[in-house]
């Protein structure tokens, strides 16, 4: 929160699971570690912190970016931990050896959004920039492909199919073949909550009015399911 502290929750039963404090500032971007063992922080003095959730200490602290870190991301095997920042830079970290690995100016503006193929290969970068890039892992600094995107790309992330590609802004929402660059489909759409739906085969959207729209690797638009939140606010119920 705005407060410095990471708190959790248990989406079974509502509960807060766990309260880690320790950040000086505002938290402005997380990722959780594939094991689920441990989350990421980066808060707004430039400071990231990796979390274990078993004994809810903070394990590591590096401080290296000279400006606001506004993405984080995991690599699939867990591995490595890819934070970006407001100066278009890309830190590559490894996580058990706790050290600094490559540094690489990859974007004009703030990343917005990092996110990995299946296969861990291939890295996805947003930007405020207006651009969504790819690149090779392996060879991080080399741009496989550049999207122009209409307006700044907010966030991106790979759908559960691998070859589709889904970025957003405020907006509009944007589906991408990976293999050929081409623009399979765009919403308009005031909104900037998006979510893979189970399995990554769907993007959720919420809409102004409360409800959420559903969309297939392709574009396509599966259909509506209204939100009702009953008196008092303790449940959410969606209907079909």
């Amino acid at each position: 929160g705005r407060d410095g502290a990471l708190r959790i929750w248990d989406v079974r039963s509502g509960e807060r699971s766990h309260q880690l404090l320790g950040h000086d500032a505002g938290i402005d971007s997380m990722a959780i570690h594939p094991s689920g063992s441990r989350i990421a922080a980066a808060d707004s003095n430039q400071t990231v912190r990796i979390w274990d959730l078993e004994t809810g200490n903070a394990r590591w602290a590096p401080e290296e970016h000279n400006e606001r870190i506004t993405a984080l991301a995991f690599s699939p095997d867990g591995q490595h931990l890819l934070s970006g920042s407001a100066d278009g830079m890309l830190l590559v970290w490894d996580v058990d050896r706790e050290v600094l690995l490559e540094r690489h100016e990859l974007h004009g503006a703030n990343i917005s959004g990092i996110d990995f193929d299946p296969t861990g290969r291939i890295l996805a970068t947003a930007s405020f920039d207006n651009t969504l890039r790819l690149w090779s892992h392996d060879l991080l600094g080399t741009s496989e492909a550049t999207h122009t995107h209409r307006g700044p790309a907010h966030a991106t992330f790979f759908m559960g199919d691998d070859e589709t590609i889904v970025s957003f802004n405020h907006e509009e929402l944007f589906f991408w073949e990976r293999s050929s660059g081409r623009l399979i489909a765009s919403h308009h759409a005031n909104s900037a909550r998006y979510v893979l739906g189970p399995a990554g085969n769907t993007v959720l959207r919420q809409t102004a009015t409360g409800g959420l729209q559903s969309f297939d690797p392709r574009g396509v638009l599966l259909g509506r399911l209204p939100i009702v939140v009953p008196p008092g606010n303790r449940e959410l119920i969606l209907g079909d």
